[in-house]
């Protein structure tokens, strides 16, 4: 139960982070990252894939995430059905059956994990491979460097559905476009006929400094007059390089002897950021898009989540929008007696539930700043 409420905090904050995409029916879907190198761990079958976080951080993938590899075409993610690699690319090689690819460890540094494929039909372990019987992905369409990785079967819609349980900011801060899944034309979603949900999004393509931030953040304060910011989001990166500035860094170390033994302090210890008086909640996330900074309303409630009413079924550790199905059944707790396609008990317990919710906003307005150089790492 422990691992499912991680694995469900888990995916909902790489919803609310995730990059978004074109897909090949012109609808947009999120993704989790993109594949910078792929290759066989060892002789084991296993494989690794290590990521461009350009597209999404190594903090969106856990032990025991489920996911799938997606083929791309010149940037255009590949949706929808087929099993032939064209779309999702890990179908097995002369069977076509649907390849379950979970992770089995994952290296934070090196920004890389491990999959371990598993055939859904029967079990098997399928080869690292294509073009022979028994490869995890089929002939002429191996998975590859360029390719996207998403969560597993999120990718097979051809409409404008709603696989991950938000649209997330990088679709709703938007100055031009669609936001939050609308068409052209529908109301409020369409930035061209309603420009007054517009956001204040700018490629900076150089380091964060005082001046760009106060710069931007007040211009988007001076066009939207008794609107209001208060919680600024970026990554580690970005904030030690802007802890850089000739006029910070270097005047942060504080030296103290008087008749003793010298003190030093170098460092930081807490950041915050003022801007006409009121203070930003300065929030620096693992899971927010490398090189980008966002400036957003939190308060108010104006991040909203929204389920259906709920029939019973909750377990307080897993959230109100959760309802786990055996006591609507009149069973006693959360957990049955799992069994077998024919009827047969077996020696597993299951707990079934319904999980439905929308993360959205009632103000998708905000600042998003792009292409912020990040400091070196190592």
């Amino acid at each position: 139960m422990k691992a499912v409420a991680k694995l469900k905090a888990i995916y909902e904050a790489s919803s609310f982070f995730s990059h978004s995409v074109t897909n090949s029916s012109s609808y947009e879907n999120q993704v989790l990252g993109k594949i910078s190198v792929i290759a066989e761990h060892g002789t084991t079958d296993y494989f690794d894939v290590t990521i461009d976080e350009a597209y999404g951080r190594i903090s969106n993938f856990r032990q025991g995430m489920r996911i799938d590899i997606v083929a791309d075409s010149s940037g255009t993610l590949q949706c929808g059905v087929a099993t032939d690699g064209s779309d999702v690319r890990n179908y097995e090689h002369t069977t076509t059956n649907y390849v379950h690819l979970i992770i089995s460890s994952v290296d934070f540094l090196g920004k890389k994990f491990t999959v371990r494929p598993v055939d859904s039909v029967d079990g098997g372990l399928p080869n690292f491979g294509s073009g022979s019987s028994g490869d995890v992905f089929q002939a002429a369409a191996p998975a590859a460097a360029g390719d996207w990785l998403v969560f597993a079967k999120t990718t097979r819609y051809i409409a404008a559905t709603r696989p991950q349980f938000s649209w997330g900011i990088n679709n709703w801060v938007k100055s031009s476009g669609t936001i939050m899944g609308g068409a052209l034309l529908a109301g409020a979603l369409d930035l061209a006929e309603f420009p007054q949900f517009k956001s204040q999004v700018k490629a900076v393509n150089g380091p964060l400094t005082d001046k760009i931030i106060n710069g931007y953040i007040g211009g988007y304060l001076d066009a939207y007059p008794g609107e209001t910011l208060d919680t600024i989001i970026t990554t580690q990166g970005v904030q030690l390089k802007w802890l850089e500035q000739p006029g910070l860094y270097n005047n942060r170390q504080n030296y103290e002897r008087t008749g003793k033994a010298l003190s030093f302090k170098g460092g930081w210890s807490q950041i915050s950021y003022e801007f006409g008086g009121r203070t930003y909640e300065w929030i620096m996330s693992p899971m927010c898009l490398s090189k980008t900074l966002y400036a957003l309303k939190f308060s108010g409630d104006n991040i909203r989540r929204y389920s259906p009413p709920r029939l019973g079924g909750m377990e307080a550790s897993m959230g109100q929008e959760i309802e786990f199905l055996n006591p609507l059944g009149g069973l006693n707790g959360v957990f049955s007696v799992s069994h077998s396609s024919t009827g047969q008990p077996q020696d597993l317990l299951e707990a079934p539930f319904w999980y439905y919710t929308l993360i959205s906003p009632a103000d998708p307005r905000g600042v998003k700043l792009t292409g912020l150089t990040e400091a070196d790492m190592l």
